[in-house]
């Protein structure tokens, strides 16, 4: 659940869906896909309601291709005959993180796309706001060294969330506003 609403928020800003739980581990299976080479995405979770579907790439500029996504999406399609609601993401290896629409058996798919930065600054938020929590239970505090443990992750993998300076918080100001009056007519 955590992962799926970290996603949402990095890539899926406009889709609002209750999932209840995710249903287990799903084999892909290639038969009767009509494709000429196996394919398959790097991660497919099926939840209660929904099934997404996930194509990653490292780095972020390039790597993501509409061909890729079409035989993923397509070969879903013929396993699930069109049973199941689901969303396509297109994590890291784009130059636009805006969605795409693309065809696909004469329907038109949206494509939601993310860099991997924005998936971890949602991380970030996210163990923020377990740490605004006074009081936190167990589960809280699992969920927390996970997303210690999700960051490192990131991290390992060179993708940093940096605080620039100008967005710290000031508890106060060190220098007496007079001084600094002064200091800018010195520079006058």
């Amino acid at each position: 659940m955590i992962i799926y609403q970290r996603l949402r928020k990095a890539a899926i800003k406009k889709i609002f869906i209750v999932i209840v739980k995710t249903i287990g581990v799903i084999i892909w299976d290639s038969k009767g896909t009509n494709n000429s080479k196996y394919v398959e995405p790097d991660l497919f979770i099926r939840f209660e309601n929904l099934d997404v579907i996930i194509e990653a790439k490292v780095g972020s500029s390039e790597g993501q291709y509409k061909q890729q996504w079409q035989r993923e999406i397509l070969a879903y399609l013929n396993m699930n005959n069109e049973k199941n609601y689901y969303v396509f993401i297109a994590v890291g290896g784009n130059l636009s993180v805006l969605s795409e629409t693309i065809l696909i058996k004469k329907k038109h798919v949206k494509i939601y796309k993310c860099n991997w930065l924005s998936l971890l600054i949602n991380v970030n938020r996210y163990e923020n706001e377990l740490e605004s929590i006074s009081f936190p239970d167990m589960n809280i505090s699992a969920t927390k060294r996970l997303l210690n443990n999700i960051i490192l992750a990131f991290n390992i993998h060179q993708v940093y969330n940096i605080e620039w300076f100008n967005t710290m918080a000031r508890v106060q100001t060190i220098i007496h506003k007079a001084s600094i009056e002064k200091i800018q007519t010195l520079f006058k």
